[in-house]
């Protein structure tokens, strides 16, 4: 049943989902995924802008208490120094400090692109309605009354900042996987390569694509399609290291930036993926089948940009989906 009773149910003896038959098997290994996965939440980053020191300490350990990070700014006019250091995710002000209005602040900042979408909540003695709106107008996000509970202020905080955090996610994760988008993996891939430079070490990129993809989404449609996408992302995530970056670049490829291994051992490890991948069975309306995948691994430091190394990644996929795919290709093994 599907009924709202039936699912009230579930909610009072603690169900964390809930599926009515027939059940959707890719939506319930991907709830099963989530609530078995291990997931380690950063801790929100709060600057508190406030010349009170006893009410700043107040509110460091307050937010501490909560698992939140804090860094104080006394002084108002240092506050962009000291946000391009601590890379806050929200700001806490005050509504009025000796010299300036902390309306004024959120001015400044709201001009600052890189202080457009980071959450400003205001704290104030302040019961005039009329003043709190003006300062809403001008960029706060809230306006919170002092003297106000510990929890009441870890919530709203919380919930600015995972609000914030679910918003900008959808600029670097693919929707249907949620796996890192193409333009994360290569600023990521970028920021690698700087660190495997420095270090002197090995940094594998490995490219994985579907093969026959359009065969399949033809034969069974788009949201079996769709499923095998799906499953694909869910066993790279599973079986790389949790150092290593998995991403979706697009249709039906798939980029992993192996942090934990050399490329001759990045390949070995994903002809085992590609073996495993193969005796998948996905269903659909038209009958059960099963797909493979191509591989491509190319490496710094033979290629040195994110670039190169892409489309080395995609010269090798090219080279063994022509011999007919379901093959990982190591480029520059025999290349010239």
């Amino acid at each position: 049943s599907d009924e709202m009773q039936m699912r009230l149910r579930s909610v009072r003896f603690g169900g964390s989902g809930f599926f009515s038959k027939p059940v959707n098997v890719d939506a319930l290994v991907t709830l099963l995924d989530r609530l078995t996965s291990p997931f380690v939440v950063q801790a929100y980053r709060i600057l508190i802008v406030e010349s009170d020191g006893e009410l700043s300490q107040h509110l460091v350990r307050i937010l501490g208490a909560a698992g939140m990070e804090t860094h104080v700014v006394s002084n108002p006019a240092e506050m962009l120094r000291a946000g391009d250091l601590f890379h806050p995710e929200l700001i806490l002000m005050n509504l009025y400090y000796p010299e300036i209005l902390g309306m004024e602040l959120a001015t400044v900042l709201r001009q600052d692109p890189r202080y457009e979408r980071i959450p400003i909540v205001f704290l104030s003695s302040e019961l005039d309605p009329a003043r709190q709106m003006a300062a809403l107008a001008k960029g706060g996000d809230d306006c919170l009354t002092l003297p106000i509970h510990p929890d009441y202020l870890a919530l709203i905080v919380a919930s600015r900042v995972e609000a914030t955090r679910s918003i900008k996610s959808l600029y670097f994760r693919d929707g249907l996987t949620g796996l890192l988008n193409h333009r994360a993996m290569l600023d990521s891939l970028e920021m690698k390569l700087e660190l495997a430079g420095a270090r002197g070490v090995e940094l594998p990129f490995v490219m994985v694509d579907i093969d026959w993809f359009k065969l399949i989404n033809d034969t069974y449609g788009h949201p079996v399609g769709d499923t095998v996408l799906k499953s694909l992302g869910r066993l790279l995530k599973q079986r790389v290291w949790s150092k290593d970056l998995v991403g979706r670049l697009g249709g039906e490829e798939f980029g992993v930036i192996v942090n934990s291994m050399d490329a001759a051992t990045a390949a070995r490890v994903f002809n085992e993926i590609r073996i495993d991948f193969a005796q998948i069975r996905h269903t659909s309306s038209e009958g059960d089948f099963y797909a493979t995948f191509s591989c491509g691994v190319a490496w710094f430091p033979r290629y040195a940009t994110s670039v190169e190394i892409e489309s080395a990644a995609e010269r090798a996929v090219r080279q063994v989906k022509a011999l007919g795919g379901n093959r990982v290709g190591l480029i520059g093994r025999h290349e010239s």
